[in-house]
């Protein structure tokens, strides 16, 4: 036989059976769980998959490869192609024929150059969008919305991650009519205060510019506060350096009812003038931060006493006044809670841990940048604790980095309830509470000996001491004296003091540290329990867990 032929004829047979194959291929399919879901229960799986696709991904093909079913069920999910990354303008105008009337969820991705021609065909679809998320923003003359109104629009999120000049940027959404706008993000992108996209029906606003020195928006303040005034249904608001210059206006008085978050990042006394005009609920999440290492310590104290005042003392609230339980504070700012914390939770680095509890964090108060303890007579911490109502707090910790014998003797006054107190930083900073505990009025040269106390110790309810990363001075000819000054020894000299004025602490807490068995005995001797690293103990020391 003829080679050709032959070889032919095996072609045609394999042709044959790849048919065949395919289609019993499909058949399995079929027979498969998956293969006799009901449309109905497949398109709510395509959308589920389809929930997580960014930009560029390609998941969506795997469907239309499966079998012929899923590819016609999937075809005829008109939400499946709603979702709308303008990566290319043949991929836009496919996906909104796809799509036909749903409603669309759009999203335009970083890019230095904007692809145009998708831009324009997804404004022209407005009147059946629901939101849209736009990257890289800028203003295109070519890319105005010929539509007036988009009925269905809920969510609104411009971004621009170039330079910004503090001159209004138009937007296509400045006029639009959107009735049922709930979400509003603008990044760096300089919108007036008169657009359409600070609407009533608002629940969620972020609003960020980048901070320049001597530069603001020029809007006023009056026209700032009758905005807020009509947003009775905002739950979120977030504005970075947004506020006007404060100006004498009318006895605008703002109430947010239904506010449960509120982060305010920008100069005191812009924060000042906001918080002196707007009310929200005892409840609600606050958070201030000041673009500055070095703001004005009298304006930082006037901006919270108005936050305590305003959030102590709700007119519409039949609740309790909240008092603060918990307190912590670091170089960078100040944290207080309405919620008891203890010591162990508060000593976390990561404060969004706390969060993620539904723990609320009712005040926030910090600063940009790292301020340096030396250039300043008043830290910026000693400012917001002196300011706030910390009569009822009774579980604190403390950074003990920048700190100094006016911020103790502060603290020792107005937290008479404190029970648990956490401690950390170097051992120099530690002098100040040890004295403090001791009931030194002012820190000596000398190792505390607790022979002659010239004042009642402070915090006369501590039950639970907890110390993290005490760091030990090793015992060298150089350092003859290195167990006096030993942090862990000048603790239990100071507890001892206490112990014997019946001031015993119920538990000691000590982390990140290396103890020895000498200092375990010592501890056990000042507290009912001590609580340490099982890792970091001599083997041969015994330790209460």
């Amino acid at each position: 036989m003829d080679i050709e032929v032959e070889k032919a004829q095996i072609l045609a047979s394999v042709a044959e059976w790849e048919v065949q194959i395919a289609a019993a291929k499909q058949r399995l399919n079929e027979f498969a769980p998956v293969g006799r879901l009901p449309d109905e229960l497949l398109v709510e799986i395509f959308l589920h998959q389809s929930s997580s696709w960014r930009a560029g991904d390609r998941s969506w093909t795997q469907v239309l490869r499966v079998c012929r079913r899923w590819h016609e069920v999937a075809s005829r999910c008109l939400a499946l192609w709603a979702q709308i990354c303008a990566t290319s303008f043949e991929w836009t105008v496919n996906m909104l024929s796809r799509s036909q009337q749903a409603a669309l969820d759009v999203v335009i991705p970083d890019g230095s150059t904007p692809i145009i021609n998708p831009i324009i065909s997804l404004l022209a679809e407005l009147p059946r969008t629901r939101s849209i998320d736009w990257n890289h923003y800028r203003f295109l003359h070519e890319a105005t919305t010929p539509v007036n109104s988009a009925p269905f629009l809920c969510s609104v999120t411009l971004r621009c991650t170039s330079p910004v000049e503090y001159i209004p940027c138009p937007t296509p959404f400045d006029t639009l009519d959107m009735p049922f706008l709930t979400h509003v993000e603008l990044v760096d992108i300089p919108v007036t205060w008169t657009s359409n996209m600070f609407s009533t029906t608002l629940t969620h606003l972020t609003y960020h510019l980048p901070h320049v020195r001597d530069r603001r928006l020029n809007q006023s303040f009056p026209r700032l506060l009758g905005i807020l005034k009509s947003m009775t249904k905002l739950q979120f608001l977030e504005l970075r350096n947004v506020l006007p210059e404060p100006s004498r206006t009318e006895d605008i008085q703002v109430r947010l009812p239904c506010l449960h978050s509120l982060n305010v990042y920008d100069e005191p006394l812009g924060t000042h003038f906001l918080l002196e005009h707007v009310s929200f609920p005892r409840d609600a999440h606050i958070s201030i931060t000041f673009p500055t290492s070095y703001p004005n310590h009298d304006q930082v104290a006037r901006c919270v006493s108005s936050l305590t005042s305003t959030f102590a003392s709700d007119p519409d609230s039949k609740r309790p006044v909240h008092r603060l339980q918990s307190l912590r504070v670091t170089q960078l700012g100040v944290e207080a809670w309405t919620m008891h914390q203890g010591v162990d939770v508060l000593s976390s680095h990561v404060t969004d841990s706390l969060a993620s509890q539904s723990v609320p964090l009712i005040i926030q108060v910090a600063t940009e940048g790292l301020p340096d303890p030396a250039s300043a007579s008043k830290s910026f911490s000693e400012t917001v604790c002196r300011a706030l109502p910390l009569s009822d707090v009774c579980s604190a910790f403390f950074d003990l980095e920048g700190f100094n014998s006016g911020h103790w003797h502060a603290l020792q006054e107005s937290m008479p309830n404190l029970r648990e107190l956490g401690l950390f930083g170097p051992p120099s900073s530690h002098l100040w509470a040890l004295n403090a505990l001791a009931g030194s009025v002012d820190a000596p040269t000398n190792p505390i000996n607790g022979s002659d106390q010239s004042c009642a110790a402070a915090f006369p309810k501590l039950e639970v001491l907890f110390l993290r990363n005490l760091q030990r001075m090793q015992h060298t000819p150089r350092n003859p004296n290195s167990s006096e000054r030993d942090p862990v020894s000048r603790y239990c000299k100071v507890l001892r003091t206490r112990k014997n004025a019946g001031l015993l602490l119920s538990r000691i807490v000590i982390v990140e540290t290396v103890l020895t068995q000498a200092d375990v005995n010592e501890l056990q001797s000042v507290a009912q329990e001590v609580v340490c690293d099982l890792d970091r103990v001599a083997p041969n020391a015994s330790v209460d867990l």
